[in-house]
C-alpha cells in the first residue's frame, strides 16, 4: 500500500512540473530534457533522460519514422523545433487542435507562417 502512495505521489509531483509543457503529452514527444524550457528536479530530469528509451510508445515511433509519418509528428516540446535553443509550447495553439506538422499546412500543401493564432479557423 505504501509503495503505490509513493508511486502516486511521484507521479502527481511529475505532472506539477510537466504541466507548463503540455502535461503527459511530453511522454509522446521527441523531446531532449536539455532542451525543455522548465527545471526539473534532478530525479525527474534522470527519468525523462531514459524514459523515450524504454518506450515503445515513443522510442519506437521515433526510430522508424519515415517521410510518411512526419505529418503526424507532435511539434510541440519537440527536440528538433526550438525558440533561442528550448523545446516550446503553447497552451493557446494546443486548445486550437494546433499539434502536429500537419496541423501547419493548409489546403495548398502550404505551411502557415507569420500567422495570428487568433485569426486561425480551425
Amino acid at each position: 500500500m505504501l509503495q503505490k502512495i509513493r508511486r502516486l505521489v511521484t507521479k502527481i509531483i511529475l505532472l506539477h512540473y510537466l504541466r507548463q509543457v503540455g502535461g503527459k503529452l511530453i511522454l509522446s514527444c521527441d523531446f531532449s530534457v536539455k532542451k525543455l524550457p522548465i527545471n526539473l528536479p534532478k530525479f525527474y530530469e534522470e527519468f525523462l533522460q531514459i524514459y523515450p528509451e524504454h518506450s515503445a510508445a515513443v522510442g519506437g515511433h521515433i526510430q522508424n519514422m519515415d517521410n510518411n509519418e512526419r505529418p503526424s509528428t507532435i511539434i510541440w516540446i519537440n527536440r528538433h523545433i526550438l525558440i533561442e535553443g528550448k523545446s516550446m509550447f503553447c497552451h493557446s495553439l494546443f486548445d486550437k487542435g494546433i499539434i502536429t506538422l500537419e496541423d501547419l499546412i493548409i489546403d495548398t500543401n502550404k505551411v502557415l507562417t507569420n500567422q495570428n493564432p487568433n485569426e486561425l479557423t480551425l
